[in-house]
């Protein structure tokens, strides 16, 4: 019976092991999976905010671009009002030089009779006409270092000149 008895005890001593085994592993499957839910849901988190990094990333480079256009647009905008004014400035320029050439010639004896007609150079004084060539070589070179040889004034000093000189 002694024997019966420590066998019996040996058996629930095994069977407690054996339980208490199935129990641990029962308790580290727990543990794995909530490992594996925590590891799943930080890598969700992580891909969550990739992604809201790359949408602030898009949305600062398209803030950017957009600046950088009106920036551009405001720069030609400007650059343009500047060579319009620049282009009025030497048309008025130019004006007032063929203007002054035109009373330089009135002044000097020289008159047309009819309109279109060649002004004659010849009738004019020796010092008038160096200061008419003066005059139009001044309004030459201001036309070429402006470029303004195809607006209005620079044609028109272009023909003056064409009528004067022949």
């Amino acid at each position: 019976m002694e024997m019966l008895a420590n066998r019996i005890e040996r058996l629930r001593a095994e069977e407690r092991k054996a339980k208490q085994k199935v129990l641990e592993t029962k308790i580290r499957g727990q543990e794995i999976i909530s490992l594996q839910r925590r590891n799943h849901e930080a890598t969700a988190a992580k891909e969550v905010q990739k992604q809201v990094e790359a949408e602030a990333r898009a949305r600062e480079t398209s803030d950017q671009q957009i600046r950088r256009a009106e920036h551009r647009a405001g720069l030609k905008a400007t650059f343009e009002g500047m060579h319009t004014s620049k282009r009025d400035e030497v048309r008025l320029f130019s004006l007032v030089l063929l203007l002054n050439c035109l009373r330089l010639v009135k002044r000097s004896g020289a008159s047309s009779t009819a309109p279109g007609s060649r002004l004659p150079l010849w009738a004019c004084t020796p010092q008038s006409r160096r200061n008419i060539h003066i005059y139009i070589l001044g309004i030459c070179i201001y036309i070429y270092v402006n470029g303004c040889a195809r607006t209005c004034a620079g044609a028109c000093v272009s023909e003056w000149v064409c009528m004067c000189v022949g």
